[in-house]
């Protein structure tokens, strides 16, 4: 039940922000392992000079906390080996067995790591591995590019990692840098919406919407505006959203 002080009233979405788009400078760009943990068996697969295309492979690796546990699998995997080589016909120590290999397998393939190139460039240089240095430098050019700046007064929130044609590549100071060519000067982020603060739900670390019949609706805060959000999510057409107010 609502309480007497709170009126409630349902509303359209409003129009989302709309960011400025613009060519980005050609940028060295240094990438890392993403991995809380450090890498080893790192193998460059690229050589300066090389020209790279967004997704292909720069450099292969190993996750060395991965990797402990799986040394520490392949032990349990051993001895159950042997047990089961000298009792064959023990079909409890064969469900073992198997499942210490499953494990292995599991944990043999989360360890292996491939860093991939997220936009074309020229690679400038392969440094000499070192735990927490980058592994590849590229130099972008600025056909693959473009720097999005929210409108006056925005506060970013959030950045999507993907958006239509576009894919974050870095956060840059009160832009973000993005690969692609959207071909308008201006742009708005697919699925996105805005609403007043006063319609924001939260549950824990989620966000959601109530429409008017009731169904909740996740959302992604992208940013703010004074009092009105921009928030991404799967709004279902004509769809109004319930607003509470109170003194």
């Amino acid at each position: 039940m609502t309480p007497e002080n709170i009126t409630e009233s349902s509303i359209q979405p409003g129009a989302p922000a709309v960011f400025m788009v613009s060519a980005a400078p050609p940028d060295t760009m240094p990438l890392f392992w993403s991995v809380p943990g450090p890498v080893g068996e790192v193998r460059p697969r690229v050589s300066p000079g090389d020209e790279v295309e967004a997704g292909d492979t720069l450099a292969t690796g190993r996750d060395s906390m991965s990797m402990m546990e799986l040394e520490r699998s392949r032990m349990a995997l051993a001895i159950a080996q042997a047990r089961f080589d000298v009792s064959p016909g023990d079909t409890s120590l064969a469900v073992i067995l198997a499942e210490e290999s499953a494990r292995c397998a599991a944990l043999d393939s989360a360890s292996r790591l491939v860093l991939t190139a997220p936009v074309a460039g020229l690679v400038v240089s392969v440094p000499r591995p070192v735990p927490g240095g980058p592994v590849v430098l590229i130099l972008t050019g600025i056909d693959s590019l473009v720097a999005l700046t929210p409108p006056p007064g925005a506060g970013m929130l959030r950045w999507p990692e993907s958006a239509g044609p576009l894919r974050l590549v870095e956060i840059g100071d009160g832009c973000a840098i993005y690969s692609g060519l959207p071909t308008d000067s201006l742009f708005a982020f697919p699925g996105s919406f805005s609403v007043p603060r006063q319609a924001l739900r939260t549950s824990g670390l989620e966000s959601y919407l109530v429409l008017e019949d009731g169904d909740s609706l996740a959302i992604e805060v992208l940013c703010t505006t004074g009092s009105t959000l921009t928030v991404t999510g799967a709004l279902p057409a004509d769809s109004r959203i319930r607003v509470w107010a109170g003194p």
